[in-house]
């Protein structure tokens, strides 16, 4: 089956419309409210622009403090034009990610043909990355990794572009290397699989001066890198999500090793002991379980991980994909695997290793550098077995075709449905809503009291706060900017609000800000901010 050029033009503008308006539609609404990660983004970006400092201070950071977890700072920069345009709200700090994430379809139809020529596969790869649930939920939302995505499709493009056209390789070392600056597991992922398609293709990149040019790029974007990648900032993230460091699994580690002691009657010293439960093998269990955690039917298909990185019941990819991927992997290795395809397999191999050393496996976030990989092998194996039937009888081809159609249109219809209308009602917890109408209520209601005090139990209220009101970064910087660290955010405050704590011994004429449980008996309650579900929230109340 072949397309005429006029109608892959047509087909490809209509899936990239569709793209644009999934990405776009109710961006500012839903999810239905920015999470503290997002307005710690907003709100460096809004402070950059105003005064060229972060809100610590620190002159156009490479690496933002943010709420210590020590962002690259990519995704900040690229907000800054968005918010300076539409001003400081939701729908400007999640511009960056709908717009790169429409950018990423686009992109995916030129890998394909790139690597494997077909322009129904293209098709197909592209059509399923823009209805895909795991790319739309990161489009979404204000994720650093969804720029990794992009640029990642972007780099390896570029690089076997350069393959006819020599100068992309210079694009391609540029977009690589920049990978070190969007997001924790790109600084692992990009390398790999730039050093693989160097040594893969060694005998056709581009020679002489592009090669030196666009190997200096790199290596002056990794130098620039090196200092971030050592410094105390990256070892404290490091320390906090690395498994060989997490203080709750080595107690798990110490007491099943003295339980197994006491089961094989051996010293810890022993050598056969360390090579069935000494610490090696436990981490090296714990890594191998973790990697492959990544491709577990109920991950990939039913329910993916924490509810921020998903709709309510639904996993990140469609119960259609699961019936055509095997298919696809099959047929790649039977039908596809040449010098240049062996991309994909090293790609999909790849992607999980960053999040593979980490907790809170398998993660969603983490291991988004699969994409597109999962909808190239689903496309295969839908042309495969389409293109099968279609030799054989045209018939039996429609038959599937509609019936695949149906059921892939239902599975869309219903991720629609979960996405739009029980996210917003069951997620809204967990996106951290009211705290835009807490601190609207806060501006309305502070003259009325000596101060505002914020439960710090609302996580990160400072941030909101701040975002939401608005609040005048140059003026911030001057009372001292965000004072927290090591997440220990006591302390903080701006104009007539506190964040912190209310104390049952030092009891204070304010207006407060907190969870149901923190309320003084003689505090008389304001007003209760509740979630979709009707819990209480935050609970506003004076004394």
């Amino acid at each position: 089956m072949k397309l005429s050029s006029h109608s892959i033009k047509i087909i490809l503008f209509l899936i990239l419309l569709l793209a644009a308006f999934l990405r776009f539609y109710k961006l500012g609404q839903v999810p239905p409210s920015l999470e503290w990660d997002e307005v710690a983004i907003g709100y460096d970006a809004y402070s950059v622009l105003k005064t060229g400092r972060d809100q610590f201070g620190q002159f156009l950071p490479l690496t933002f403090r943010s709420i210590d977890d020590y962002k690259p700072p990519i995704y900040e920069y690229l907000a800054i034009p968005s918010i300076a345009i539409f001003g400081l709200n939701e729908f400007s700090v999640r511009f960056p990610s709908a717009i790169f994430g429409t950018l990423a379809v686009l992109l995916t139809y030129f890998l394909v043909r790139e690597i494997l020529g077909g322009q129904i596969i293209s098709l197909l790869a592209t059509f399923f990355l823009a209805i895909s649930p795991w790319h739309l939920q990161f489009c979404r939302a204000a994720f650093e990794v969804n720029l990794s995505v992009t640029l990642l499709i972007g780099a390896t493009l570029s690089f076997l572009t350069s393959l006819k056209k020599p100068t992309a390789f210079i694009l391609s070392s540029f977009l690589f290397g920049l990978g070190f600056f969007t997001y924790h597991s790109a600084r692992v992922v990009f390398p790999l699989i730039f050093i693989f398609l160097l040594f893969n293709f060694r005998k056709s990149i581009p020679k002489g001066k592009i090669l030196k040019i666009g190997l200096a790029i790199y290596i002056v974007l990794s130098l620039t890198f090196l200092p971030i990648m050592f410094s105390k900032e990256a070892q404290m993230r490091l320390r906090v999500t690395n498994i060989s460091n997490n203080l709750f699994l080595q107690k798990t580690t110490l007491d099943k090793i003295q339980k197994d002691l006491k089961v094989d009657g051996r010293q810890e010293n022993d050598f056969i002991y360390r090579i069935f439960h000494g610490k090696k093998a436990i981490l090296l269990t714990t890594l191998f379980d973790n990697y492959f955690s990544h491709f577990s039917p109920d991950f990939l298909f039913v329910k993916a991980d924490v509810p921020l990185h998903h709709a309510p019941d639904f996993g990140l990819l469609y119960r259609f994909d699961a019936i055509f991927l095997l298919i696809g992997f099959v047929a790649y290795f039977s039908k596809y695997l040449n010098k240049k395809s062996l991309l994909l397999p090293v790609w999909f191999f790849l992607a999980p290793l960053p999040a593979a050393v980490t907790l809170q496996v398998p993660h969603a976030v983490r291991s988004e550098l699969f994409l597109p990989t999962f909808q190239i092998f689903t496309a295969i194996g839908l042309y495969t077995v389409g293109s099968s039937i279609f030799q054989k009888s045209r018939g039996i081809f429609w038959l599937f075709l509609g019936a695949s159609a149906i059921f892939l249109f239902y599975n869309f219809a219903v991720y629609l449905h979960q996405y739009y209308v029980h996210l917003p009602k069951e997620y809204a917890k967990f996106w951290l809503y009211g705290r835009k109408e807490a601190a609207e209520i806060s501006e309305r209601l502070k003259s009325n009291y000596p101060k505002v005090i914020v439960s710090t139990k609302l996580e990160m209220p400072h941030l909101f706060w701040l975002f939401y009101t608005h609040y005048d970064p140059k003026r911030y910087l001057e009372e001292g900017g965000t004072l927290s660290g090591g997440w220990a955010e006591e302390g903080n405050k701006f104009d007539n609000y506190e964040f912190r704590k209310p104390s049952e011994t030092k009891k204070e004429a304010a207006l407060y800000f907190t969870t149901l449980n923190e309320k003084f008996v003689d505090g008389r309650t304001v007003k209760e901010i509740r979630y979709p579900d009707g819990e209480v929230g935050i609970l506003i109340w004076e004394y």
